[in-house]
């Protein structure tokens, strides 16, 4: 913990050498205020981006007023529980999933994520399948393919426009992600990983 407050010190620090103290602190409030105003732009329900969580919540209840701290908050205290498990850190299955959660979460968590980004997230989820012990329960398989339909098929020709405009409307897409994020986090607090000996090999 005092590495990192002391690498972010001397990060912080270290343009001040080039230039003053007061427009550094100054880049970094305008910095946040750039990002607190994109952060609205982005939760507008006739945005393109914001296919999160958030956006979820706040696309089905049309309240765009509703913060991203709340959810930030609740989301990274799950994605830190299975830092506790350091028993399982050895098994390369609890390195992959914790691989997987981290892919999923930087999207699903995001205000400005737009359905190209669920690329990254899609990645995630593949490797969550390919971890799961054979053969794979009919659940996780139905959470796959629920997850490649909405999440990678909305966007096409194959789902009508009427379909896909509602998909993005509410920002459904991000919905299986959530799901299996959830998914991943109790299989890391519960499972032990010793028996994913496919995973070790």
């Amino acid at each position: 913990m005092a590495g990192c407050f002391a690498a972010f010190l001397v990060l912080f620090a270290l343009p001040m050498v080039i230039s003053s103290p007061g427009f550094v602190i100054q880049s970094y409030a305008d910095w946040y205020h750039s990002l607190a105003h994109k952060n609205d732009l982005n939760a507008s329900l006739t945005s393109f981006q914001d296919i999160s969580l958030m956006g979820i919540v706040r696309r089905t209840t049309g309240n765009v007023n509703i913060p991203n701290a709340p959810f930030l908050i609740v989301g990274l205290i799950l994605f830190a529980l299975p830092y506790l498990r350091i028993k399982q850190y050895k098994h390369v299955g609890f390195r992959l999933m914790l691989l997987a959660s981290t892919l999923i979460f930087t999207v699903i968590f995001s205000s400005g994520s737009e359905s190209p980004t669920y690329i990254i997230a899609f990645a995630g989820i593949a490797i969550w399948f390919m971890v799961q012990q054979n053969p794979k329960k009919g659940w996780i398989i139905a959470l796959f393919v629920f997850a490649f339909i909405l999440t990678s098929l909305s966007p096409t020709d194959i789902f009508p426009r009427p379909v896909k405009e509602f998909i993005r409307l509410y920002s459904l897409k991000a919905l299986p992600c959530v799901i299996i994020w959830l998914t991943i986090i109790y299989q890391m607090m519960k499972e032990d990983f010793e028996s994913y000996l496919i995973a070790d090999k």
